[in-house]
């Protein structure tokens, strides 16, 4: 659950050589929250290749093509606000957090609407729970992860080293590499059992 994935990355190493929990950062779909999108759909309805960043390939598209690709991204979006849910664990852990007064982040590639959706179904789960930073999509200046600029953006922000926080994700090389590239601690969510322990160990590894 997210609540374990979160309590084994503070207590999985050494207490003498352990980084001092100053953040949280975490993912969205599949992690606070239930993943509700199809995007095989999402791919094939806009013509792109699954292998490709679909936002990054529609830039590149002739204006006519390219917005009726984003009216079904939104069209799609929208049912996935109208059905969001978090996920299990997902309360405990807000609550946690809260009690203890550690800052709080979240880097995802939705839309911030998408995001205020959370917000409300995290304010109803942990009412004195605020994200602190939030890099969504309508956020163009990082790029998307695995790229480790919005983990320095945050670090910076909160004054302490990306040592000393936590990158909560369900995606090995988007959110694991993403947090492994600022030498953050990680934590993998893997409710599905979709990956290989061997395919883990080396995203997963922990400063």
């Amino acid at each position: 659950s997210l609540a374990s994935s979160t309590s084994a990355a503070a207590v999985g190493a050494d207490v003498s050589s352990r980084p001092v929990l100053r953040g949280v950062v975490f993912d969205m779909d599949g992690t606070l929250t239930v993943p509700n999108l199809d995007f095989a759909a999402m791919y094939r309805r806009c013509g792109v290749d699954p292998q490709l960043d679909i936002l990054a390939e529609l830039a590149t598209r002739p204006p006519a093509q390219a917005q009726a690709a984003y009216a079904v991204i939104e069209e799609m979006e929208q049912q996935g606000r109208d059905t969001l849910q978090l996920m299990p664990g997902a309360r405990e852990v807000a609550v946690w957090l809260a009690a203890h007064q550690i800052p709080t982040a979240l880097v995802t590639r939705n839309t911030r609407r998408t995001v205020d959706v959370l917000d409300r179904l995290l304010q109803t789960a942990a009412p004195t729970l605020t994200l602190d930073v939030v890099i969504s999509r309508d956020d163009e200046r990082y790029p998307p992860k695995p790229d480790p600029a919005a983990l320095y953006a945050i670090a910076e922000r909160w004054q302490t080293s990306p040592t000393n926080l936590v990158m909560v994700g369900d995606s090995p090389a988007n959110d694991i590499g993403f947090g492994r590239a600022a030498n953050a601690v990680t934590a993998l969510l893997d409710t599905g059992r979709r990956y290989h322990e061997q395919q883990t160990s080396e995203s997963h590894a922990t400063p």
